[in-house]
């Protein structure tokens, strides 16, 4: 794959250049009409109509005698009454509805039937005779040229629209891909008032210095010169490349943050197949400069271990264990104990289970690992099957600090639930440990570590109860990451 190119937008030569002063005091107070009611717009266009009426009479008729016409009373009344049922033709028939920086090519269809419209009405008014005696032949000029004015002004409102919206945009934005998904993405962009597309990039040479869709194409390597264009506003860049790869996507995204650019993607091809819009942007994720492929759960095995049985998770308010509830609960096991000490975690993920409204009955249980008589009475009481033991201190700063407070959770806690579950014969127990506990350098790391010695001691010393473990990394996004504090420092 060729990394795609970079273009600017028409507003782009404005931004490389200073705007003048009056120039930009005249779109800030055009920029005020923009922000009118319905109202008061339809009646501001409505008198640009009548004076483009006006003006294209007496035009027309000035071209048709050859000479200056000088509006006498009667032409006066002509103009007038002509303007009048002009105006109420356009209402009636919907055209000040349309919104104009929105409208299609059926806008000048419209146009143009208005504009016959009211060339009939110039011989309709003729007729009653004001005196005016204009030439019949006036009313095929005058429609004519009303349509060109008519068309013109709307035309040059449409024109002034990304500029006006341009000065509120919050957000310069540059196009990396200049494919189709690219120009559909500047064709989104330019509905948004949010964000100002100012360029697409691309490393194709043959584009570059070409326009494509109003946009100058860039090379790369020019990304550092178009951000500095303007100091005052961040300048972020949109990668429109869903047919690339995820190994693709990852080295141009670590090639752009390394450089200090803000990244957003757009969907790759499989979101597109299910319905995801090219213009919905997500912010660059862990996983999407790391070099690591998710690896998507067997359900299919993990529902034989599961479905129709009695699980118990321990730690289940914490981030990990959390998850677990919720990857457990479409495998229909016939009950889900969730046992934490914190009283609002574990509030939180009874909210999110019940708000699935699923068949699974959901025990909620407030209280700690260290509590023996607590847990035995939860073996005996749910007749628990399966448990996954995820209640552990984590935070390797906190329990360096508080070692005694660490080893009595990790280890002696370890200990309470596992001797529990080997006395009441559960089938499966799996402890989440972590890869500190690798020759650990740290005191959780070193806790973890006796508790995967206590299981794998339960598991010699056990008939029924079959001790497993799992060792999980850094957990991306999870309530120990350091994921959460580098994002909140960027």
């Amino acid at each position: 794959m060729s990394e795609q190119s970079f273009f600017v937008d028409t507003e782009t030569v404005l931004s490389h250049s200073p705007t003048p002063r009056g120039h930009n005091g005249f779109l800030r107070s055009i920029r005020q009409l923009s922000i009118l009611s319905r109202g008061w717009k339809i009646a501001i266009i409505g008198s640009i109509d009548a004076s483009c009426v006006f003006t294209a009479l007496w035009l027309a008729l000035s071209l048709r005698l050859n000479r200056l016409v000088n509006p006498d009373i009667h032409l006066i009344q002509v103009f007038a009454a002509v303007a009048i049922l002009t105006v109420c033709a356009n209402l009636a028939f919907g055209l000040y509805r349309a919104v104009i920086r929105r409208a299609g090519d059926t806008l000048q269809f419209r146009l143009l039937r208005a504009a016959a419209i009211s060339g009939i009405f110039v011989i309709i008014v003729d007729y009653f005779d004001y005196g005016a005696s204009m030439p019949r032949s006036t009313f095929v000029i005058y429609a004519f040229i009303l349509f060109v004015f008519t068309t013109v002004t709307r035309t040059a409102w449409k024109a002034l629209t990304p500029l006006l919206e341009s000065m509120d945009a919050m957000t310069r934005v540059a196009i990396y891909g200049a494919g189709s998904a690219g120009q559909q993405l500047l064709e989104v962009l330019r509905q948004n008032s949010a964000y100002k597309p100012v360029a697409f990039i691309d490393t194709a040479a043959t584009l570059q210095g070409i326009e494509i869709s109003g946009l100058r194409v860039f090379s790369p390597d020019e990304l550092k010169k178009l951000e500095a264009t303007d100091s005052t506003k961040p300048l972020e860049v949109l990668l429109a490349i869903p047919s690339a790869s995820a190994d693709q996507s990852q080295s141009l995204i670590r090639k752009l943050t390394d450089a200090g650019h803000q990244v957003k993607t757009v969907p790759g091809l499989d979101e597109l197949l299910l319905g995801k819009h090219i213009g919905q942007l997500t912010d660059v994720q862990p996983n999407d400069v790391l070099s690591r492929q998710s690896v998507a759960p067997d359900f299919n095995l993990m529902r034989q271990f599961i479905a129709g049985k009695t699980v118990l998770i321990t730690g289940a308010g914490g981030s990990i264990g959390s998850e677990i509830c919720r990857q457990l609960l479409p495998l229909q096991p016939q009950r889900l104990v969730i046992l934490d000490s914190s009283e609002p975690a574990l509030y939180q993920i009874d909210q999110s289970l019940t708000a699935n409204q699923s068949s699974v009955k959901i025990d909620t249980v407030l209280g700690s690992v260290l509590d023996q008589k607590l847990v035995d009475d939860l073996f005996s009481s749910r007749h628990v099957d399966v448990v996954f033991h995820a209640a552990a201190y984590k935070h390797v700063p906190l329990v360096e600090s508080n070692p005694l407070e660490g080893a009595r959770v990790n280890i002696l806690g370890t200990r309470n639930v596992a001797e529990s579950a080997r006395q009441h014969n559960v089938s499966n127990f799996v402890l989440v440990s972590t890869d500190k506990a690798v020759r650990p350098t740290n005191v959780m790391g070193a806790t973890k570590r006796a508790a995967e010695t206590i299981i794998q001691d339960m598991q010699t010393r056990s008939e029924k109860t079959r001790f497993s473990m799992v060792r999980f990394g850094n957990v991306l996004g999870s309530s120990g990451s350091v994921v959460p504090k580098f994002l909140k420092q960027i």
